[in-house]
């Protein structure tokens, strides 16, 4: 990908491209982006408005900011699986 598709910028690593969208256009084709934060909210198992109205530094989030919460994040359903597994299990501390 060139760097002037936006897609990649100096220094990204190949971990940060694991998750990007391909969409198709009308008269265009196929165009790779990276998700949106309500895309990015919704692959892990998030509700549309998690990050809504949470201030940083006195200021609410941006989309990188969310972005960045939300890739940091273990996926809702594969947190619960891990956690009903232990439960099953019997494991208590």
């Amino acid at each position: 990908m060139a760097s002037g598709s936006g897609l990649t910028r100096t220094g990204m690593k190949g971990h940060e491209l694991d998750f990007l969208v391909v969409q198709e256009f009308p008269g265009i084709g196929l165009v790779i982006r990276r998700p949106t934060p309500v895309e990015a909210l919704r692959a892990q198992g998030f509700p549309d408005d998690w990050l809504d109205g949470i201030p940083f530094k006195g200021r609410l989030l941006n989309d990188r900011q969310k972005s960045e919460l939300v890739g940091n994040s273990w996926a809702v359903p594969i947190a619960a699986s891990i956690l009903r597994a232990i439960f099953d299990a019997g494991v208590r501390t």
